[in-house]
């Protein structure tokens, strides 16, 4: 299965595959997982997370037909990441890193706007230089 965002999508389904929603599952289960007393409990699964974000989306990301990634969804796909488990249970609450008030703004404000930021500017930037080439090994 391949992800392919593109202009022509509606609003919805450019905002379903730029959150990353399989990785802050895997950070929530992780959490779960990772005894209470683990010290890098919050920063491991994090990270953990942060690194599926990169995988995902750089292998199963595809423009159209090319077999190349698209930088600007793996990008966009790793802030809306971070400003989600930036309003959970984890570790910017635990290192008294979090605000409330700016990670409702945060949260909010991107998620509205991430299908909008694509639009403006990672088509164009994608266009002009952003992909990475994929080799094919057949």
């Amino acid at each position: 299965m391949v992800l392919r965002v593109n202009e022509t999508d509606g609003y919805l389904e450019q905002l379903l595959k730029l959150v990353p929603a399989e990785a802050v599952a895997a950070y929530v289960v992780l959490l779960g997982l990772v005894p209470p007393d683990e010290p890098l409990k919050y920063w491991g699964s994090f990270a953990v997370g942060l690194i599926l974000v990169v995988i995902i989306r750089y292998f199963w990301t595809e423009i159209g037909n090319e077999k190349s990634t698209d930088i600007s969804v793996v990008i966009i796909s790793v802030i809306a990441y971070i400003i989600w488990v930036y309003n959970m249970d984890g570790p910017f609450k635990v290192y008294n890193l979090y605000d409330p008030w700016l990670g409702a703004v945060l949260l909010i404000v991107f998620t509205m706007i991430a299908p909008k930021i694509f639009v403006k500017f990672g088509i164009p930037f994608r266009t002009k230089y952003a992909t990475w080439r994929k080799t094919s090994h057949s």
